[in-house]
C-alpha cells in the first residue's frame, strides 16, 4: 500500500501535554509565534519520512540555530531544561482498502550525549489494546520495549537505526520498493519546500515549479523512442489531413465552376431555342401575308 490518496492520517507526538493524538485528515493549527505550529509540521513532514534531524531541516525558515537537543531537552528560552528525555513520533495511514500501517521514530537525548534514533514501520495501529504501545504509565516506553513490541507483533514490523536506514525503510514500505531513491529524495525536497514559511522570500511559484519538474520520474530510452515515433506518426497524419483538406477545397471549387459552366450553357441553349422559335413564327407570318397578297392579286386579274 502506498501513501498516495490515503483515506486518513493520524499523528501521535509523545510526550505532548495538549494533544497526544491528532486526526490529520483535516488539520488546522493556530497559535501565536513560537507556540509550536511549525514544529508539529516538521515532525509530520519530513522528519518521520527520512529521519533527518539536521538543524536546517528542523526549522521551516532554514535556520541552523536549533537542534533536536533543543526541542527535547529545552533551554533558557524554552521554559524547561531537562537532563535526558525520550520521545516518539508516529504517523498512521489508512488506505482505501481499510488496511492500516504506521511509521514512527523514537528519539532519545541526554545532556552531553548524542541523539539516538530508532525508526519503525508497523502493519497496523499503535496504542490500541493488544497492540504496540508507545507509552506506559504515562511515559514513553524504553528503546528495548519498543523493539520487543515491534518484532513480536503479528505480523511483525521492521526497525531501523540511523537516518539513511530509516529513509530506506519508509521508501520501501510506503512508496514501494520500485521507487528509486532519487525520486524519493526529490519528493522529500518538494515537501520541504511546500512546508516552508510562506512569509519567506524563497518560496516562489518558480521554485515550486522547478521542484515539481525535478520530482518527475525519468523516462527510459525505450519510452523516449516510442514517444518520438508516436509524435512523428501524428505529424505525418496531420500533414496528410492538411493535404486532403486542400484537395477537397480545390475539388469543391472545380465542382462549383463546372456547375456554373453547365448553367451558362443551358441558358445559352434556351436563348437560342427561343430565338429560333421566334424567327420561325415571324417567317410563317410573312409567308401567310405573301400568300394572301397573291390570292388578292389573282382575284383582281380575273375581274
Amino acid at each position: 500500500m502506498g501513501v498516495t490518496d490515503p483515506e486518513s492520517i493520524s499523528a501521535s507526538l509523545l510526550p505532548h501535554h495538549q494533544a497526544p493524538q491528532t486526526d490529520l485528515t483535516r488539520l488546522h493549527l493556530s497559535g501565536h509565534n513560537g507556540s509550536g505550529k511549525s514544529t508539529a509540521l516538521v515532525a509530520a513532514i519530513t522528519l518521520l519520512l527520512d529521519g533527518d534531524t539536521s538543524p536546517a531541516r528542523l526549522d521551516p525558515f532554514g535556520s541552523r540555530q536549533r537542534t533536536m537537543r533543543y526541542y527535547l531537552l529545552g533551554g533558557e528560552d524554552k521554559g524547561f531544561h531537562l537532563r535526558s528525555r525520550r520521545a516518539y513520533l508516529a504517523l498512521e495511514f489508512r488506505g482505501p482498502d481499510g488496511a492500516f500501517q504506521t511509521i514512527g521514530l523514537g528519539l532519545a537525548q541526554t545532556e552531553g550525549g548524542e541523539l539516538k534514533k530508532t525508526g519503525f514501520w508497523l502493519p497496523g495501529h499503535v496504542n490500541v489494546p493488544g497492540g504496540v504501545h508507545l507509552k506506559e504509565k504515562g511515559q514513553p516506553v524504553s528503546d528495548a520495549q519498543l523493539r520487543e513490541q515491534i518484532l513480536s507483533h503479528t505480523p511483525p514490523g521492521e526497525l531501523s537505526s540511523g537516518q539513511k536506514e530509516h529513509a530506506d525503510l519508509i521508501r520501501r514500505r510506503l512508496y514501494g520498493a520500485q521507487t528509486a531513491p532519487s525520486l524519493f529524495s526529490d519528493t522529500l525536497s518538494l515537501l520541504t519546500t511546500l512546508r516552508g514559511s510562506k512569509l519567506g522570500g524563497e518560496v516562489k511559484p518558480s521554485v515550486v515549479e522547478a521542484q515539481l519538474r525535478n520530482s518527475l520520474p525519468p523516462l527510459s530510452e525505450g519510452i523516449r523512442t516510442q514517444l518520438g515515433a508516436g509524435i512523428d506518426r501524428i505529424d505525418r497524419h496531420l500533414q496528410v489531413q492538411a493535404t486532403q483538406e486542400r484537395q477537397l477545397q480545390a475539388a469543391g471549387r472545380i465542382a462549383a465552376a463546372d456547375l456554373q459552366a453547365a448553367a451558362t450553357t443551358l441558358d445559352l441553349q434556351l436563348s437560342l431555342e427561343i430565338e429560333a422559335q421566334t424567327t420561325e413564327r415571324t417567317a410563317q407570318q410573312l409567308l401567310v401575308s405573301a400568300q394572301e397578297a397573291v390570292r388578292q392579286t389573282a382575284l383582281q386579274l380575273e375581274q
